[in-house]
């Protein structure tokens, strides 16, 4: 938890960065009864990783083709599965904060907890340095993932 505090208070800062990491929350919403994901990046960073051979800028609001290849490219980069297969996700949209993006997705289906093995590989293309930080919360409480380029997804109780 202190882990998550301290790196809650540097993703704070506006300066530029020489750290790279994404925070991503998962977690069961009973009275909506969707599975829901919102994960934080900084817009340097998804820029640099959305800009392959045209530059890419984040604003609000994005255009069609802007907000597809947002959309795009976090499903192609996140993926959560259990015994059952991998879970529809529905990709629902961001929000800018200062110098964070926030995108946000759910499924209907709850993932078996016991069988959940979360995939997430955000921006690792771009930044051989990049970590992933995902706070999954189970019934037990908050189990912590650090994924990278060499270590992508993990099962969420090992």
């Amino acid at each position: 938890m202190r882990l998550s505090f301290l790196i809650l208070i540097i993703c704070s800062f506006t300066a530029p960065h020489t750290f790279y990491v994404s925070m991503t929350e998962i977690a069961w919403d009973e009275k909506n009864e969707v599975l829901g994901v919102s994960s934080r990046f900084f817009i340097d960073d998804m820029e640099r990783a959305l800009s392959e051979n045209t530059p890419f800028k984040i604003t609000e609001p994005m255009d069609d083709a802007q907000s597809s290849k947002l959309r795009a490219y976090f499903s192609d980069h996140f993926s959560i599965q259990d015994a059952e297969g991998p879970l529809d996700l529905d990709f629902l949209g961001f929000e800018l904060e200062d110098d964070l993006i926030w995108c946000y997705a759910e499924s209907t289906r709850r993932a078996d907890e016991k069988t959940v093995l979360v995939r997430a590989n955000w921006l690792t293309e771009v930044f051989s340095a990049q970590s992933n930080m995902v706070h999954y919360h189970t019934k037990e409480g908050i189990k912590t993932l650090l994924l990278n380029k060499e270590h992508s997804s993990s099962l969420v109780l090992e």
